[in-house]
Protein backbone atom coordinates (compact mmCIF):
# COMPACT_ATOMS: atom_id res chain seq x y z
CA UNK A 1 0.00 0.00 0.00
CA UNK A 2 0.99 3.61 -0.85
CA UNK A 3 1.34 6.70 1.36
CA UNK A 4 -1.50 8.33 -1.31
CA UNK A 5 -5.05 8.47 0.54
CA UNK A 6 -8.34 8.05 -1.26
CA UNK A 7 -11.50 8.67 -0.37
CA UNK A 8 -14.73 6.79 -2.17
CA UNK A 9 -18.38 8.64 -1.81
CA UNK A 10 -21.36 6.17 -1.28
CA UNK A 11 -24.75 7.92 -2.24
CA UNK A 12 -24.46 8.40 -5.99
CA UNK A 13 -21.77 7.19 -6.48
CA UNK A 14 -21.51 3.20 -5.03
CA UNK A 15 -25.80 3.26 -4.27
CA UNK A 16 -28.29 5.01 -6.43
CA UNK A 17 -29.59 6.76 -4.01
CA UNK A 18 -31.20 9.41 -6.35
CA UNK A 19 -33.22 6.91 -8.13
CA UNK A 20 -34.30 5.42 -4.99
CA UNK A 21 -35.68 8.74 -3.45
CA UNK A 22 -37.48 9.31 -6.60
CA UNK A 23 -39.09 6.07 -6.87
CA UNK A 24 -39.93 5.89 -3.84
CA UNK A 25 -42.09 9.60 -4.03
CA UNK A 26 -43.54 8.13 -7.68
CA UNK A 27 -45.07 5.48 -5.14
CA UNK A 28 -45.80 7.60 -2.44
CA UNK A 29 -47.48 10.94 -4.26
CA UNK A 30 -48.31 9.60 -7.77
CA UNK A 31 -50.63 12.49 -9.26
CA UNK A 32 -48.54 14.50 -7.39
CA UNK A 33 -45.11 14.81 -9.14
CA UNK A 34 -44.49 15.48 -12.84
CA UNK A 35 -45.40 12.24 -15.45
CA UNK A 36 -42.62 9.84 -15.13
CA UNK A 37 -40.20 11.17 -12.68
CA UNK A 38 -37.42 9.01 -12.54
CA UNK A 39 -37.18 9.74 -16.28
CA UNK A 40 -36.98 13.58 -15.80
CA UNK A 41 -34.64 13.09 -13.01
CA UNK A 42 -32.18 11.76 -14.63
CA UNK A 43 -32.56 14.19 -17.56
CA UNK A 44 -31.50 17.28 -15.06
CA UNK A 45 -27.44 18.60 -16.22
CA UNK A 46 -26.63 20.70 -13.30
CA UNK A 47 -26.89 19.67 -9.64
CA UNK A 48 -28.18 22.53 -8.21
CA UNK A 49 -31.64 21.98 -10.17
CA UNK A 50 -32.31 19.14 -8.23
CA UNK A 51 -33.82 21.29 -5.73
CA UNK A 52 -35.92 23.19 -7.91
CA UNK A 53 -37.38 20.02 -9.92
CA UNK A 54 -38.44 18.31 -6.31
CA UNK A 55 -39.72 21.63 -5.37
CA UNK A 56 -42.08 21.76 -8.32
CA UNK A 57 -43.87 18.98 -6.59
CA UNK A 58 -43.91 20.49 -3.24
CA UNK A 59 -40.72 18.72 -1.93
CA UNK A 60 -37.95 20.47 0.31
CA UNK A 61 -34.13 19.54 -0.47
CA UNK A 62 -34.33 19.22 3.25
CA UNK A 63 -37.34 16.42 2.61
CA UNK A 64 -35.20 14.86 0.03
CA UNK A 65 -32.33 14.51 2.40
CA UNK A 66 -34.71 13.08 4.91
CA UNK A 67 -36.70 10.40 2.80
CA UNK A 68 -32.83 9.24 1.69
CA UNK A 69 -31.31 9.29 5.23
CA UNK A 70 -34.80 7.37 6.63
CA UNK A 71 -34.18 4.85 3.78
CA UNK A 72 -30.86 4.18 4.91
CA UNK A 73 -31.90 3.86 8.59
CA UNK A 74 -35.09 1.57 8.15
CA UNK A 75 -34.18 -0.40 5.07
CA UNK A 76 -30.79 -0.38 3.71
CA UNK A 77 -31.21 -3.37 1.64
CA UNK A 78 -33.41 -1.68 -0.65
CA UNK A 79 -30.55 0.58 -1.98
CA UNK A 80 -28.98 -1.02 -5.27
CA UNK A 81 -25.08 -0.42 -6.58
CA UNK A 82 -24.92 2.05 -9.77
CA UNK A 83 -22.72 -0.49 -11.39
CA UNK A 84 -22.66 -4.53 -10.96
CA UNK A 85 -21.40 -5.00 -7.61
CA UNK A 86 -19.41 -7.54 -8.46
CA UNK A 87 -17.07 -5.34 -10.45
CA UNK A 88 -17.08 -2.49 -8.05
CA UNK A 89 -15.57 -5.16 -5.35
CA UNK A 90 -13.28 -6.53 -7.13
CA UNK A 91 -11.75 -3.24 -8.27
CA UNK A 92 -12.02 -1.52 -4.68
CA UNK A 93 -10.08 -4.20 -3.45
CA UNK A 94 -7.51 -3.27 -5.84
CA UNK A 95 -7.87 0.03 -4.80
CA UNK A 96 -7.27 -1.19 -1.34
CA UNK A 97 -4.04 -2.55 -2.01
CA UNK A 98 -2.46 0.32 -3.70
CA UNK A 99 -4.14 3.15 -1.48
CA UNK A 100 -4.94 4.12 1.97
CA UNK A 101 -8.68 3.78 1.03
CA UNK A 102 -11.50 5.11 3.15
CA UNK A 103 -15.34 5.39 2.78
CA UNK A 104 -16.38 8.85 3.40
CA UNK A 105 -19.83 9.64 3.41
CA UNK A 106 -22.15 12.72 4.69
CA UNK A 107 -25.14 10.43 5.82
CA UNK A 108 -25.41 9.53 9.43
CA UNK A 109 -25.88 6.01 8.83
CA UNK A 110 -22.21 4.39 8.34
CA UNK A 111 -23.32 1.37 10.30
CA UNK A 112 -26.02 0.59 8.25
CA UNK A 113 -23.86 1.36 5.14
CA UNK A 114 -21.38 -0.93 6.40
CA UNK A 115 -23.96 -3.97 6.69
CA UNK A 116 -25.18 -2.83 3.27
CA UNK A 117 -21.28 -3.46 1.65
CA UNK A 118 -21.24 -6.44 3.32
CA UNK A 119 -23.88 -7.84 1.97
CA UNK A 120 -22.38 -7.39 -1.06
CA UNK A 121 -19.12 -8.86 -1.00
CA UNK A 122 -17.48 -5.33 0.06
CA UNK A 123 -15.61 -5.84 3.72
CA UNK A 124 -13.58 -3.97 5.94
CA UNK A 125 -9.50 -4.07 5.74
CA UNK A 126 -10.02 -5.75 2.42
CA UNK A 127 -11.87 -3.04 0.27
CA UNK A 128 -11.47 -0.25 2.31
CA UNK A 129 -10.16 0.83 6.02
CA UNK A 130 -12.61 2.91 7.18
CA UNK A 131 -16.53 4.26 6.85
CA UNK A 132 -15.61 8.14 8.04
CA UNK A 133 -19.36 9.81 8.36
CA UNK A 134 -19.41 13.57 8.52
CA UNK A 135 -22.94 14.44 9.03
CA UNK A 136 -22.48 15.76 12.46
CA UNK A 137 -18.68 17.16 12.30
CA UNK A 138 -19.39 20.81 9.98
CA UNK A 139 -16.91 20.05 8.01
CA UNK A 140 -16.04 19.23 4.66
CA UNK A 141 -14.59 16.13 2.37
CA UNK A 142 -11.86 18.25 1.55
CA UNK A 143 -10.95 19.54 4.92
CA UNK A 144 -9.90 15.85 5.60
CA UNK A 145 -7.30 16.34 3.15
CA UNK A 146 -7.02 13.32 0.86
CA UNK A 147 -4.82 13.14 -1.83
CA UNK A 148 -7.81 11.45 -4.23
CA UNK A 149 -11.69 11.71 -4.22
CA UNK A 150 -14.27 9.76 -5.86
CA UNK A 151 -17.54 11.36 -6.03
CA UNK A 152 -20.26 12.54 -7.70
CA UNK A 153 -21.06 16.24 -6.12
CA UNK A 154 -19.80 18.70 -8.66
CA UNK A 155 -19.77 21.41 -5.37
CA UNK A 156 -16.50 19.69 -4.49
CA UNK A 157 -14.73 20.98 -7.63
CA UNK A 158 -14.48 24.37 -6.16
CA UNK A 159 -13.26 23.59 -2.61
CA UNK A 160 -10.46 21.67 -4.21
CA UNK A 161 -6.83 22.40 -2.58
CA UNK A 162 -4.44 22.41 -5.42
CA UNK A 163 -2.54 19.15 -4.44
CA UNK A 164 -6.08 17.69 -4.69
CA UNK A 165 -7.45 15.52 -7.11
CA UNK A 166 -11.09 14.57 -7.69
CA UNK A 167 -12.51 11.68 -9.88
CA UNK A 168 -16.05 13.48 -11.02
CA UNK A 169 -18.26 10.24 -11.17
CA UNK A 170 -20.42 11.06 -14.25
CA UNK A 171 -24.64 11.31 -12.96
CA UNK A 172 -26.70 13.43 -15.29
CA UNK A 173 -26.34 16.47 -12.76
CA UNK A 174 -23.31 17.09 -12.78
CA UNK A 175 -22.40 16.53 -17.15
CA UNK A 176 -21.97 19.73 -17.29
CA UNK A 177 -18.55 20.36 -14.88
CA UNK A 178 -15.86 20.15 -16.98
CA UNK A 179 -12.34 18.27 -16.40
CA UNK A 180 -9.57 20.77 -15.33
CA UNK A 181 -6.05 21.00 -14.21
CA UNK A 182 -4.53 22.42 -10.92
CA UNK A 183 -6.60 21.18 -9.18
CA UNK A 184 -7.29 18.27 -10.92
CA UNK A 185 -10.36 17.11 -12.42
CA UNK A 186 -11.31 13.98 -14.63
CA UNK A 187 -14.43 12.48 -15.40
CA UNK A 188 -15.48 8.94 -14.64
CA UNK A 189 -18.06 6.11 -15.35
CA UNK A 190 -16.87 3.65 -13.45
CA UNK A 191 -15.11 2.41 -10.76
CA UNK A 192 -13.25 0.17 -13.02
CA UNK A 193 -12.26 3.63 -15.00
CA UNK A 194 -11.32 5.04 -11.45
CA UNK A 195 -8.69 2.07 -10.44
CA UNK A 196 -7.00 2.46 -13.65
CA UNK A 197 -6.79 6.27 -13.90
CA UNK A 198 -5.65 6.22 -10.00
CA UNK A 199 -2.76 3.56 -11.01
CA UNK A 200 -1.97 5.58 -13.61
CA UNK A 201 -1.11 8.51 -11.35
CA UNK A 202 0.04 7.25 -8.35
CA UNK A 203 2.82 5.62 -11.12
CA UNK A 204 3.19 9.43 -12.57
CA UNK A 205 3.60 11.04 -9.18
CA UNK A 206 6.00 7.96 -8.02
CA UNK A 207 8.47 9.26 -10.95
CA UNK A 208 8.46 13.05 -10.04
CA UNK A 209 10.62 14.86 -7.73
CA UNK A 210 8.68 16.67 -4.56
CA UNK A 211 8.89 19.86 -6.02
CA UNK A 212 7.29 18.97 -9.49
CA UNK A 213 4.10 20.02 -11.12
CA UNK A 214 1.71 16.76 -10.82
CA UNK A 215 0.17 16.71 -14.08
CA UNK A 216 2.30 18.90 -16.40
CA UNK A 217 0.76 18.18 -19.68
Amino acid sequence: MSDYRLAVDVDGTLAASHELVVDFLNKEYGDELLEDERFAFLQISDYNEIGDYFLKAGISPQDFYDILNNKWRESPEEFSFIEDPYNVEQNLRELNKTFETDIVTMNPYPDNIQRWLEENGIEKDKHYGRIISLHDEGIEKTDLDYDFYIDDNPNMVDKMEYHHSLLLYQRPYNLNIKERIGPLVKKIDSIETANEILVTWKNKLDKLEPDSELFKE
